[in-house]
C-alpha cells in the first residue's frame, strides 16, 4: 500500500511477453484492467482501497498462453486499529487465503505475530506498549511468489497505560529573579507529539502558551515581568484518543 486509496505493483516477467493486469470484483469474477505489462522488472501504481481486500492477477495478452502464464492471484488485506484504555485491538480481514499463505503482523517494523492459525479475519489485542511511545503494526500476507504489506496503522500509547498520567514533571514553584536558580518554568520529561501548555493569571486572562516542549516560560508577558503569586496553568499532551490533560497551578516568587 502507497496511501489510502492507492499500491504498487512489483512485477517480475523475466520472459518480457506481453501480459493483461487483471482485477477481482465484488461478485468474485476477473475483470481486465487494460493495463498491459512487458518489462522484466516493472512498478505499477493501482487503485486498491484499504478499507476492503482486493486481488489482481496477469495472464498473457496471447489467447494460447494464458492457461500457461496465468499468475498466483496477489491480494490485499485490510488491518484496523480499536483503541482501548490500556491496550491496541487490532482486527484483520483478507479475501480467501491461497495454500502455503503466511499471515503476520508487524510490530514497530519488527516481527511481532504469526497469525496464519487465525484464518482470514480475527481480532487481537496488544497490552505489551510503552508509555510515551507511538506504536505501529502492520498487515503481511507472503506466499512463495508475493507478498503484501498494509498502511501502517498507529497509535500513541495513552496515559493511563502511564500510571493514570503523562511521564512528566511540573515544579510547583519557580523565581524568575536572574540569579540563575529555578529562574524558568520548565516542564520536563518525555513528550512525544501534541504538546501544549497554556499559563493564565487569577482572571483567566492567558499570559504564556506554546506548543514547543522545549520552549520554557520566564514569568514574563509582553517582556514585562509579572507579580509573584499563584499563576493556573494547563498542559496537553497527546491526540484524538490518547490525550493526557493536566490543570494545576504554580508559584512564581522573588
Amino acid at each position: 500500500m502507497l496511501a489510502i486509496s492507492s499500491g504498487e505493483l512489483a512485477i517480475k516477467n523475466p520472459s518480457t511477453i506481453e501480459l493483461l493486469l487483471y482485477r477481482k470484483t465484488g461478485s468474485g469474477d476477473w475483470e481486465s484492467t487494460g493495463r498491459t505489462i512487458s518489462k522484466a522488472d516493472q512498478q505499477l501504481e493501482v487503485v486498491v482501497d484499504s478499507l476492503a481486500s482486493t486481488c489482481f492477477r496477469l495472464e498473457s495478452t496471447d489467447t494460447c498462453l494464458v492457461e500457461s502464464t496465468r499468475s498466483e492471484p496477489v491480494c490485499s488485506g485490510t488491518l484496523k486499529m480499536i483503541s482501548h484504555s490500556e491496550s491496541n485491538g487490532l482486527v484483520w480481514k483478507t479475501m480467501v487465503l491461497a495454500p502455503n499463505t503466511k499471515l503476520t503482523i508487524r510490530k514497530d517494523n519488527n516481527s511481532w505475530k504469526d497469525i496464519t492459525s487465525q484464518g482470514e479475519s480475527g481480532t487481537l489485542d496488544d497490552e505489551d506498549l510503552n508509555c510515551g511511545r507511538e506504536h505501529c503494526y502492520q498487515l503481511l500476507l507472503v506466499t512463495p511468489n508475493s507478498t503484501f504489506s498494509s498502511l501502517p496503522v498507529c497509535r500513541l500509547t495513552p496515559a493511563s497505560v502511564c500510571g493514570g498520567g503523562a511521564p512528566i514533571f511540573i515544579p510547583d514553584a519557580f523565581s524568575p529573579n536572574g540569579d540563575g536558580i529555578n529562574d524558568l518554568l520548565e516542564i520536563k520529561g518525555e513528550v512525544t507529539t501534541g504538546y501544549e501548555l497554556t499559563v493564565f493569571n487569577a482572571w483567566g486572562t492567558v499570559v504564556f502558551h506554546t506548543v514547543d516542549s522545549a520552549q520554557s516560560w520566564d514569568g514574563k508577558l509582553n517582556g514585562s515581568i509579572l507579580p509573584p503569586g499563584s499563576y493556573p496553568y494547563r498542559i496537553k499532551i497527546g491526540k484524538e484518543d490518547s490525550v493526557f490533560i493536566k490543570t494545576g497551578s504554580v508559584l512564581m516568587i522573588d
